[in-house]
């Protein structure tokens, strides 16, 4: 993606704490690109003032189903104010059931207008169905493709997947590695004992992440090692299924073994934390809270939809890539916790 002396416009749902906007970070820090977001939220985001000391605009029109002609007449503005500021737009998506801003650049003559898919499936009808109707004409709009993973550039650009760049992602060693100090002081502060069974997952609480199994796999687990309460399940993020999740826990009666950490920005601290990484997501672009975890050191137990991200964790990562059944995954839960030995109990 080549760009000018002019900045790049920068287009996602939101800025919090997901995979996509780590990598977008990534991309400020590392290159010392001069970005801005728009973004489709109210604001302020929870990673907003991050973005901004690193040099960033952040724009926000505000997302609306109940009034699509109002975003779609307020995005217009947007580009009709803004369009001269701008060489590039880069659209980040998990599907491109919404390709607006790419049509509004191209109408306002940015040259480079970047589509960049990060996930292999969507949620809803309606989704689908645009996402579907929008990949037969995305390639006539935008002018470079990107995606984190050939099955991500497959499901986002369809026939055209083979002009697409993938651009895997990354997981810097030097910040994502193992702390004893931060172990015990993570644990300290969530009151998890020194000998517990940590069980860990990163991501947003949204269905496709399937943390309702986890919460489910729980109560199975609790008293495998030696018949004590001393398996604990440390679910690292927010969203908006926190509160169904909560209410799963109390009725499988293991809500004093779960902990809820909502959204936070130490997540190598949070993964010293832990014994076991787990991601059972239904489906995934990538999938790099499992290639933070493997550079932590830490043993992974993932779903098939994480086996595009296997190849690039360091040599000699313990994973286990298990369909999403109860007893694969309790097996492969007592697998690695009978393993469990070397540094920090990693």
């Amino acid at each position: 993606m080549k760009h000018g002396t002019k900045r790049i416009l920068t287009v996602v749902s939101r800025l919090g704490y997901g995979g996509t906007e780590q990598y977008l970070l990534r991309l400020l820090r590392e290159h010392g690109l001069e970005m801005d977001f728009l973004v489709y939220s109210e604001g302020p985001d929870p990673q907003e003032e991050t973005f901004k000391k690193l040099g960033a605009r952040v724009y926000h029109v505000p997302g609306s189903r109940r009034h699509p002609l109002r975003f779609r007449r307020d995005l217009d503005a947007f580009f009709r104010e803004h369009a001269a500021d701008y060489s590039a737009v880069y659209l980040n998506s998990n599907s491109f059931t919404f390709i607006y801003p790419l049509t509004l650049a191209k109408k306002y003559g940015i040259p480079v207008r970047a589509a960049h898919c990060h996930n292999t499936s969507t949620r809803g009808l309606h989704n689908r169905l645009f996402h579907r109707l929008n990949r037969l004409r995305i390639h006539r709009i935008a002018t470079d493709f990107l995606a984190c993973s050939p099955a991500a550039a497959r499901y986002g650009f369809g026939r055209h997947a083979d002009q697409t760049r993938i651009v895997a992602n990354t997981a810097d060693s030097g910040v994502f590695k193992f702390s004893a100090e931060a172990r015990e002081r993570i644990r300290r502060e969530f009151g998890i004992p020194a000998d517990a069974l940590v069980i860990g997952a990163v991501g947003r609480l949204v269905p496709e992440k399937n943390h309702r199994f986890l919460i489910n796999l729980l109560k199975s687990a609790v008293g495998t090692r030696h018949g004590a309460s001393d398996v604990l399940l440390l679910l690292v993020g927010d969203g908006p299924e926190r509160g169904l999740l909560e209410r799963l826990a109390e009725k499988a009666g293991v809500s004093d073994r779960v902990i809820f950490t909502g959204d936070r920005d130490d997540i190598p601290e949070l993964l010293s934390a832990m014994d076991i990484f787990c991601m059972p997501s239904l489906h995934e672009g990538f999938g790099i809270a499992a290639l933070e975890a493997a550079t932590v050191g830490l043993p992974l137990i993932l779903s098939p939809s994480l086996s595009q991200a296997v190849p690039h964790f360091p040599v000699g990562t313990r994973h286990l890539v298990c369909d999403i059944t109860p007893a694969a995954w309790l097996a492969a839960i007592q697998s690695m916790a009978g393993e469990k030995s070397g540094e920090g109990g990693h």
